[in-house]
């Protein structure tokens, strides 16, 4: 809980300064979907249709 409200403060403080993020955003964060769950998402699970 420590480690994301510091990168939560860093991140304000970049955008508030420099008008941007300090860097992307970690895959699988609380709002940053996998890359896997983005493909499910647009996709859908036709991959695992064909499977079956």
């Amino acid at each position: 809980m420590g480690r994301e409200g510091i990168k939560d403060i860093r991140q304000t403080v970049n955008e508030i300064y420099f008008g941007s993020p300090e860097h992307a955003p970690e895959p699988g964060a609380p709002l940053n979907k996998l890359p896997r769950e983005t493909y499910e998402q647009k996709h859908g699970d036709k991959e695992l249709d064909m499977e079956s």
